[in-house]
């Protein structure tokens, strides 16, 4: 059976001292050897092999990091050497309450004043951009986005209602949950309306905070930065208003637009009927929104966005008999009018869709691999993209020669050098900062990975076992990437100290978030060696780069396993 998550397992490696306290061994961390007066630290070196393989589509539903974190990408991103790569995405909503009630209840037909309908103010769709505040300025705050690429470029985005039902479980296995992969795009396309709701042409994500407005255009509310879309109707008070001892009477002064109208129609009028009697039947109803992305032109951009605090804002007059007497002044005729808001939230059922075409010249060299010596170059791209597999000792006699030493593992590490020559002309900002390394034939984590560094920033959790890139220029980010130092100390002190050892193949992938480490599923595994999961940071990482291989023609920046230790007996 398949594996859906990367298991998270902690390997705890004892080190141990049969020295004297005055020479006793270290383990080395960031570069460092530490103190060794009398040279008993050695140092070799072991050829591996390594080699690139295509990925499948990804599975791409429900990716939830956590409650307050369901990242997902919008837009369209144009990799100079991978090519483009366009981000849709489909999300059901649910309801408010069950029993979505909007007021306006006479149960006599023969009264005189009979409570108004409801009125729309505002309907707003809001997907919540990653930001950071970098200052205030007056009321105002200042924000930058966190993963915005190609920012310049616009492109078309199109939100048209979704007719397809998105399954939770499996119809064919109820204990089972229904996997949904990045390619399934036409299971939603061709049951679309044919008309979006909404439609612009050059959409370009900004980094404004979001004022709300009230009806009388005052700032009602400052949100972060955001893809969001409000349309406010256009309606006055004719009577009462501020006036508590007269019955407010509102009045809508031109028809609705169609956003606001397409709502009244699929929503408010459906008021009374089973399809708000609860989630599930609204979700049969109304099943979600789809999010569609089309090039304008030459490029465009891509950005995330975060779907756990997406949602789609109705602001209702809401009116009602006050027959109850709630303000307790003895007259239960009168009608109470409020402002009410009904948020509808993305729910977790939604699903990623990546289209994705590799360049011909780029597949050629990845499939020419060879699974048995190796390949010059590695090809690590996010998405349906690639991956690379690692073996630190091709074969069982030299896995078996390596476990007969008495080591004590001191530091251990791959140095996995950018291909630079495929980057010439290509600032560096487009170069993944962050890879991470896992076991290819069972999904674990290794035994290097540090769970406490989940705390730490994305970019710099994790640096001793998974080492941030190094640029020519350290901290310039446009700076050319050197190379990436993945630390396996741990790991090759596990196998030496285990019981059962095993001679697994270590996978290599683009990671835009190391601390998120949930495992997706590939939907078909072809290869010698079946790569069964990715992480979620590495679906929905855009970005890709061209490693050296152990048979790179430079010899200096092949591929190898750097080892220092110290014999134990």
């Amino acid at each position: 059976m398949k594996k859906i998550a990367l298991r998270l397992t902690t390997l705890l490696v004892g080190m141990l001292c049969v020295l004297s306290c005055d020479q006793d061994p270290t383990t080395i961390g960031q570069d460092l050897i530490g103190v060794d007066p009398n040279d008993i630290i050695k140092e070799t070196e072991f050829e591996v092999t390594a080699y690139s393989q295509r990925l499948d589509a990804v599975q791409t539903g429900r990716q939830i990091v956590s409650t307050a974190d369901r990242p997902h990408v919008l837009g369209i991103y144009d990799d100079p050497i991978y090519g483009r790569t366009e981000y849709s995405f489909v999300s059901q909503l649910s309801l408010p309450f069950a029993g979505l009630d909007f007021g306006s209840h006479d149960t006599d037909t023969d009264m005189t004043n009979p409570v108004p309908a409801p009125l729309i103010e505002r309907v707003s769709i809001e997907i919540p951009y990653y930001s950071t505040i970098t200052g205030i300025d007056g009321e105002s705050r200042e924000f930058e986005l966190d993963s915005l690429f190609n920012g310049d470029v616009t492109y078309k985005v199109e939100i048209f209602r979704n007719n397809y039902f998105i399954n939770s479980l499996n119809p064919n296995n109820l204990d089972e949950d229904q996997v949904y992969f990045n390619d399934e795009k036409s299971l939603v396309e061709n049951s679309l309306d044919p008309t979006p709701i909404y439609s612009n042409s050059s959409f370009k994500p900004d980094n404004l905070e979001v004022e709300v407005l009230d009806r009388d255009f005052e700032v009602e509310q400052r949100k972060t930065p955001r893809f969001i879309i409000s349309e406010q109707s256009d309606i006055s008070c004719i009577a009462g208003c501020e006036d508590p001892n007269v019955q407010d009477q509102y009045v809508l002064n031109s028809p609705y637009t169609e956003l606001i109208q397409y709502f009244q129609d699929t929503i408010l009028n459906q008021e009374g009927s089973s399809v708000l009697a609860s989630d599930s039947n609204f979700q049969n109803y109304f099943r979600g929104l789809y999010f569609k992305v089309t090039p304008s032109g030459a490029g465009g951009n891509a950005i995330y966005v975060n779907l756990a605090d997406a949602h789609v804002n109705l602001q209702v007059l809401v009116s009602n008999r006050d027959t109850s007497d709630l303000d307790g002044d003895g007259d239960v005729n009168e009608i109470n009018t409020i402002s009410s808001a009904f948020r509808f939230d993305f729910s977790p059922r939604s699903v990623q869709f990546i289209d994705q075409e590799i360049p011909v010249n780029i597949e050629n060299e990845i499939t020419s691999n060879s699974n048995n010596n190796g390949a010059e170059r590695l090809f690590l791209k996010g998405g349906p993209g690639s991956a690379a597999i690692i073996k630190l000792f091709p074969s069982d006699s030299e896995f078996d020669a390596f476990l007969e030493n008495n080591w004590l593992i001191n530091d251990a590490y791959l140095d996995f050098y950018v291909d630079q020559s495929r980057f010439t002309g290509i600032n560096g900002e487009i170069e993944p900062e962050r890879i991470l390394v896992y076991n290819a034939r069972n999904g674990e984590i290794l035994a290097d990975y540090n769970f406490t560094s989940s705390n730490v920033s994305a970019l710099n959790s994790n640096t001793v076992h998974l080492g941030r890139l190094e640029r020519e220029t350290e901290d310039d980010l446009s700076s050319k990437g050197v190379k990436y130092r993945i630390r396996l100390t741990n790991h090759l002190n596990s196998l030496l100290n285990s019981t059962n050892p095993i001679n697994d193949p270590i996978a290599v992938v683009v990671s835009q978030n190391v601390n998120v480490i949930t495992g997706q599923r590939i939907k078909d595994a072809t290869d010698s060696i079946e790569l069964e999961n990715v992480p979620l940071s590495t679906v929905i990482a855009p970005e890709g780069t061209v490693l050296h291989g152990n048979l790179s023609t430079d010899p200096d920046k092949r591929l190898q396993l750097k080892v220092f230790y110290t014999e134990t007996n």
